[in-house]
This record gives C-alpha cells, structure tokens and sequence, in this order.
C-alpha cells in the first residue's frame, strides 16, 4: 500500500498581506484565525492582590511592604496555556488604536539565568502608559495622563529626565514575580541621542538634515504590564501602586486592587474576542517582491562616500566606520500583521512590537547593547541604569543594528529599513484526534477497531508487536518535503509496564502480580489527522495522510484527502472553539479517601524481603499506587502540571478506559532513521535561589548519585547492544550538566545503529522495562517487583509516546503519572532500594509525609495555581 501525506503549514498566530503572505480565508493559506479568548480563572491564591477570601492578608502584606517603600507591585497568576502574546495584546490595544502608545517584547536570555538557553522564556506586553516622556533635541515633553498634565521645557540632556522622575520612587519588588521586565519605562533613544552626550564635539546643528522629524527619544512608563512564562505557562498580570497619590495606603491598596481587576476583566471576560485575519506564509523567504529602488542616496553618492570613508582609514582618523542608507517602499500593510510575520520568518533573541508617537517600530535583533541588574559589583553604588545606557551609546557596531522597520501613522503606511529585538519558545506540541485504528491488547487477546473500513476484529496473539509491525509493513510512506521535524502521523499510545512479558517468556503474565483493574497491556491509535504546532518557528501544521489504496484513482484519493484537510482546518478555524474555565475551587478533598495498594508496614517488609535476596551492587525499584477520589477535570489537572512541572515530555492520553496524564524528564528510546538513541539522568531540584553553580557541584560530587548513575548507563548500554551493531555502540556524552527550569541534571547519551533486519518494534521491546523503574539487573529486580508487590503497575513504569508512520520512533519512560480510571485520580510512588542503603531511607521516600496533597498537581480539585 502506498501512504500520501497532505498539509497545510501556517503561522500559529496570521501573518501580514505583504506580497508574499496571503490575507484572505481561504483553505490554502491555512492560518488560525478569529482565536476566541478561552477563559481560565485560576489566580495565585498567595499573590499581593490573588482572588479568594483572604483580602485582609493581602492588605497586611500591602501595608508591611508599604513601610519599606512607596512604589508596590499587585499581581495575578493565571495558567496562559489558553492564550498568545500576540492576542492577548491585542485584547489591550484594537486594531483601530495605532496612535495608543503601547509594546509587546518577545525575547530570550542567552546568558542569563539559564546558560546557553535556547528557549524563549517571557514574553512582555503593556498599554496605555501612565506617563510620557517625549524628546526632540533639547525640548522636552512630559505627559502625565493620571494627573492629565503635560508640561514642555528646554533641556540641556533629556536622559537626566527619567531619573530625577524616578528618585521619588522607592520600589518594593516581590520574589514571586519573574525574573524579566515587570513594569516601568519602555520606549526607544534614536541614534542622535549620542548628541546628548558629546554636547561638544557633536552638535545638532552639525547633524544631517532631519527629512523624518521623529522624535529622539520617546518612553513610555507602564505600570500596568503583563507577562508571559513560556516554560510554566503562566500569566503574570500586574499592577504597580503609587503611594504618593493617595492619602493612606488603605486608599491605594484599594485603588490598586480595583485596576488590577480592570485590567484582569479586559484580559479573560471580554465576550467579543479580538478577530486576527488568516493568512500563510511560504517556507522561501527569499522572495519579497520588487527590490527597494527609493533610497536616502544614490548607488553612486554611496559609493563615493565609501571611498572617502576608506581614504579617513588610511589616513589613521578612525580605524572603523559603518555608513548606512534608509530604504523606503509604500505600503497598506499592517504594521502588526508585518510584526507576525517578522517573528516567523527571521525570529531573533530581540523582537518588538513598539506603537510610540509619530511612529510605529517594528523589531529584530540579535544585539544587546546594554544590561543592568541590581546584583553587587555590577554597578558603581553612585550610578544608576540610566548612567550604563549612556555610556553604552552609541553602540560600537552602530552599523550592526539589524533592518529597523518605521511605520509612519499617516493616512496611507509607508515601510522603512533599519533595526532591532526577541525569541520563541522552542519544541513542539502534538495533537491528534480521531483516530483511523485503535489498537488494545490485554495479555494476548488484541482488539482492533478499524475506523478506515468500519470493521472490528479480536484475536489471540503471542506477541502483539508483531502484528502492528506487519501492519506497518503494508504502508509505503511517501517523505514529503516541508514536513517538521517530529511525528507527523502513525501510532500514539502507551505501553505498560507488563509488555516485556511478550518477549521474556522467563517472566509470563501468570507470574505477575493480581491484575485489579484490568487496564490494558497496550493502548496505541494510529492518526492520520494531525496538527503540529512549531513554537520555535511559529507554525502549525495542519497534516492528513491519505491511504491511497482505498480508492479507485489516485485522483481520487487526492480530492478526498484534500476534502478531509480542508475539513480539519475549517474544523480549527471556525468552529465554536471551547471556553476553558476555571475548575470547582469549592471542591474539597476528603483526605479520609486518600488510600494505597501497600500498607506502610507492608511497604517496609517488602523493602527488608528486597534487601535479603539482592547482593552488593544490585538494585531494585519498588513502588506503591495512591489513589484518591477527585472531582478534579483529568485536562485540568494536565494544565496545572503543564505550570508547575515543566518537563521535556509531557502527555495527554485519553484512552479506551482511562485517562493518563504523564509529566517524564526520562527518555526511554529514541531511533530517527537508524539511529538509537537512550539517555541515563540524575538530577537534583533548585531550591530557592541557590545558584546553578553549587547544585551542578553537589551533583558532581555526590558518590551516591555518581554511582547510581552509572549503573543506569551500564543498563542502558546492555538494552542498546541488544539490536545494534556491536561496533556502533558509542557512548557520545558522559555526565554532562543540563540546567532546567525546576532541576539540573547529570547526563550521559549513549548510541547505536539498528540492525537492519530489526524494526522500531524490537529496540522498544529491548529497553522495556527501563532500569530506573525497574532496577538492575532487570531480570532478578523484575522476579522481586512481582513477589513482592501486590497488584499490577499497569502504564505506570511502560512508556508512553509515539511511532511514526516511516518507524521513527520517541518514547519516554512512563514516570510521573496520574491515571483517571471513573471518578479516581491514581499516582505511583517509587523508591528505589539498593543493597547498602537502610530499610527507612526506601521506605520514607513512599510513606504517607511523600503522598500527594492537596497542594499537589497530581490531584488538584480545580485549576488554582499555587
């Protein structure tokens, strides 16, 4: 049989009509568009300023912050799974308002908090800025919009204005807000504001002609700013408070309460959603239409003055000039719709959306030009931030300011060329629905229900596995050009902990422990709809794969296939898309209903039967199940995982009688094109604010852990010889340091190359179970887990992730999960028991102080961060 792949790449948020980019609705230019605000209500219940019942505990913490200064932060936390930078500016600032000041920052710390991170941490938005601060050579202009004053004066050096304003001020900045920008003065200082600072030497009677007329520098104060955490997909929304305006700091708790749930209400009650237009983007970027004719000089003026630039070189005034020329097109563009695109087709660690007077700014950059923190030794104690900008203009590659794009607010948009600023958040998101095959096995016995040809049909197998690899072998996928880099159709599902007995007839499932809740062995599903979303690029992928053979022509096959992708997109684009809103936050865990598989005296005897039949150097992992009866909604619980426990896999998996919801930081295996790739880790939690520094050395120098360690890589090497080529086996990193959000790690990678007459299917079946659910080695841990556990473990301990339809193949290590059977949320505890380590140390890490609480993500009875 032969498989055809159709898909539809768009921006996850529409691009602009700029001639490469297409504006209407049509099916070809899929683009998500009219994205409806989904509703999410779950506020931070600790916050200056959270929801709920404890007013009078805020207030005290609003007066106590108050004695040590006059200028106070409120804010929410609300999950922002729901909701884009880029629509959540625009609920803030319509598409009519092009004169309202206003910004939105997308950017990422390449050596800051995280080393060497890739990933677009935060993203920035704020609008209608209480106060202005506007500069046209030395006159300068001061909008005070609460007070609705505005006064102008003469001013020697326009940059000493921000800080005279600001040392009234005595800000009070709270450790619950993110590590980014949360609020005061956004804006722009043009070049000329050099001048400012060489008020001797270089004169603005001695500047160029001014043919533009901006202003040279124009900020903005916000103190209503709202910020995006990718990585623990939060909303800050906040608030700062002047105590100075008011007369008593009941007053300005007050009023600051008040406009903080203002600008919550514009945010997540708005009943009329901002519409964004569809369009698409090609994946060639290197066509942008006609070539840019007007310039500020000629081809020839700008040659001569390189000459005489080069001439100034030899002559030993300067050793360096950078010249530049501004390039300008008419345009009916919209300058936001430009911006979308922007952050597509060349995404930067620097990217700005920035509407200030005269002018919208439009940004990329991978430049810094300056930063300043509040850290000791990084300042002079006489200075301040406004001191190390001056000292950094201008900067020493001016020229290296990447293209900047002006958009004059005229009655027609005209686009110049010359700028700067930010990042995305990178990876991928999987969502499939609908699927074309369900495959479930329990034991032996296989159930498939063929949605393709409307048929069902139950079997007895030995091994399931063979028959969905002879399943695969019927299908001849056809690679397709402009397709991402991950799974883009075939097989999704889980397997439990209990599918090696499929191959270690040693081990058959009559030796396994008392099946209770008769959950599958195997659950996977083969969807041929997929959507893929590319954060990095910001893109979705809208993918359908047509079985050729079911049909008459391949014309036929293609107007069908074409049929269902058009009908999956409209699906996303129109359809009534759901409100996801907050859970019960009346629900109340009965704690009484909290219960486990093992009692804790059970437990600690399984622990010493485990210690007395393993010798030095052996392992084992034993685990017990906790189960609770929760009204909490399974995908609410997933949402407050996605949070609080950003990890590197994270799933859904609706099933055919149970719901999982799994966080891993493990990789069970990995294969693209041949390829093997397994992973053993340690890691250590950051607690507080302790340096990266000093966990990576705790790590590095914990015997324990190193040794541990590296019997977890000794087993996973043993897995990978078993279908790789011997000479293959290469051992690629070896305790190397990852820094992670919530942990650090120890890693070591080890590869191999498949042998060619092995399928995905048997490198799945060799590192089933892993060593770190299991222990070493895995035949005598496995014997013990099975005498001395009383029931199944089911998923937990197998694995959970996908195969593709070309036997490319990611699978992580079924760790951290909750199973929703009906009406029960079901979490396992591990601890694993070496041969030199005490009875209470396995013993303490599953008793009852370790069980999940209430303040837990694995059972939360509604969707209120914590």
């Amino acid at each position: 049989m032969e498989t055809l792949a159709l898909s539809q790449v768009r921006p996850i948020i529409p691009s602009a009509s700029f001639p490469h980019l297409s504006g209407h609705h049509s099916p070809s230019s899929l683009t998500l568009s009219r994205l409806r605000t989904l509703r999410c209500s779950a506020l931070s219940s600790r916050s200056l300023g959270a929801a709920g019942g404890a007013d009078d505990d805020h207030s005290a913490r609003f007066r106590d912050a108050a004695e040590h200064g006059n200028l106070i932060p409120l804010y929410r936390r609300i999950l922002s799974d729901h909701l884009t930078p880029v629509l959540a500016y625009r609920f803030l600032v319509k598409e009519d308002e092009r004169d309202a000041p206003s910004f939105l920052f997308e950017s990422v710390d390449p050596a800051g908090l995280h080393q060497a991170s890739s990933v677009g941490w935060y993203s920035v938005i704020g609008a209608q800025p209480s106060m202005e601060i506007v500069a046209k050579e030395n006159m300068v202009t001061i909008m005070d919009h609460r007070e609705g004053r505005r006064t102008e004066e003469y001013v020697e050096d326009p940059m000493v204005v921000p800080r005279l304003i600001m040392g009234k001020w005595k800000s009070q900045r709270l450790d619950e807000l993110p590590e980014s920008f949360c609020g005061w003065w956004v804006g722009y200082f043009s070049y000329e504001a050099v001048h400012y600072l060489e008020k001797k030497k270089l004169l603005f009677l001695a500047a160029p002609d001014d043919d533009q007329n901006l202003p040279d520098a124009h900020l903005g104060l916000y103190d209503d700013v709202i910020v995006f955490d990718h990585v623990e997909k939060k909303e800050f929304i906040i608030h700062w408070v002047r105590l100075d305006q008011f007369s008593s700091v009941e007053e300005a708790f007050n009023d600051g309460m008040n406009r903080l749930n203002s600008l919550v209400s514009r945010m997540h009650d708005d009943m009329v959603p901002p519409r964004l237009g569809a369009g698409s983007i090609r994946s060639g970027t290197n066509c942008f239409g006609p070539s840019l004719k007007k310039s500020t000089m000629t081809s020839e003026a700008y040659k001569e003055a390189v000459w005489l630039a080069k001439e100034h070189i030899l002559a030993g005034d300067i050793f360096q000039i950078v010249l530049s020329q501004r390039f300008e097109r008419w345009t009916f563009a919209d300058p936001f719709e430009v911006y979308r695109a922007l952050r597509i087709v060349n995404p930067s660690p620097y990217m700005t959306y920035l509407q200030a007077r005269g002018c919208i700014l439009v940004a990329s950059s991978p430049e810094i030009l300056t930063r300043a923190k509040k850290v000791t030794g990084e300042l002079l104690d006489h200075l301040t931030s406004w001191d190390a900008l001056r000292a950094a203009l201008p900067v020493g590659i001016v020229s290296g300011v990447p293209k900047q794009l002006l958009f004059y607010v005229d009655d027609a948009v005209r686009a110049l060329a010359h700028f700067n600023i930010c990042c995305i958040v990178g990876g991928y998101t999987l969502i499939g629905a609908q699927s074309a095959v369900e495959f479930v096995a329990k034991e032996n016995f296989v159930t498939v229900i063929d949605g393709w040809e409307g048929g069902r049909r139950e079997e007895f197998v030995e091994d399931p596995m063979r028959l969905l690899k002879r399943m695969m072998d019927e299908w001849k996928p056809q690679p397709w050009v402009g397709l991402p880099d991950t799974f883009c159709g075939g097989w999704f599902g889980y397997f439990s902990y209990n599918t090696f007995r499929y191959v270690e007839k040693m081990l058959p499932f009559s030796s396994a422990p008392k099946d209770d809740r008769y959950l599958p062995d195997i659950d996977v599903c083969l969807y041929d709809d997929v959507i893929v979303f590319d954060h990095v690029e910001q893109k979705s992928y809208l993918i359908h794969w047509v079985l050729v053979d079911r049909y008459a022509s391949v014309e036929a096959a293609f107007f069908e296939g074409k049929s269902r992708l058009d009908s999956l997109f409209y699906k996303v684009q129109d359809g009534i898309l759901p409100r996801i809103g907050k859970a019960s936050d009346s629900y109340i865990f009965d704690s009484s209903l909290r219960s486990s598989n093992m009692t804790k005296e059970e437990y600690r005897l399984a622990v010493v039967k485990a210690k007395k039949s393993i010798g030095v150097g052996d392992h084992v992992v034993l685990s017990q199940r906790i189960q609770r009866r929760t009204g909490a909604d399974p995908f609410s619980v997933y949402r407050v995982i996605g949070s609080k426990h950003p990890s590197p896999f994270r799933t859904y998996l609706k099933g055919r009688v149970c719901v999982l919801v799994s966080i891993s930081q493990e990789i069970l295996i990995s294969l693209k094109q041949g390829k093997i790739t397994k992973r053993a880790l340690s890691w250590a939690e950051k607690k507080g604010r302790i340096p990266g520094e000093e966990l990576e050395a705790s790590l590095l120098g914990d015997e324990k852990e190193r040794a541990k360690h590296m019997w977890m890589l000794d087993s996973e090497k043993i897995d990978i010889a078993k279908v790789c080529k011997a000479d293959s086996v290469n051992l690629e990193k070896i305790r190397e340091i990852e820094q992670h959000s919530r942990v650090i790690y120890m890693s070591s990678t080890v590869t191999g190359e498949l042998f060619e007459h092995l399928s995905c299917w048997d490198a799945l079946q060799a590192a089933l179970p892993s060593a770190v659910v299991s222990g070493a080695p895995k035949g005598k841990a496995i014997e013990l887990i099975d005498e001395l556990e009383p029931t199944r473990r089911g998923p937990y301990g197998g694995s959970v992730g996908f195969v593709s339809f070309f036997g490319d193949m990611d699978m992580c290590v079924a760790l951290d999960m909750i199973l929703f059977p009906t009406g029960t949320g079901v979490a396992h505890i591990q601890a694993g028991v070496p041969a030199i380590r005490w009875v209470h140390s396995g013993l303490h890490q599953t008793s009852d102080d370790e069980l999940p609480d209430e303040d837990d993500m694995s059972f939360y009875g509604d969707c209120e961060d914590e």
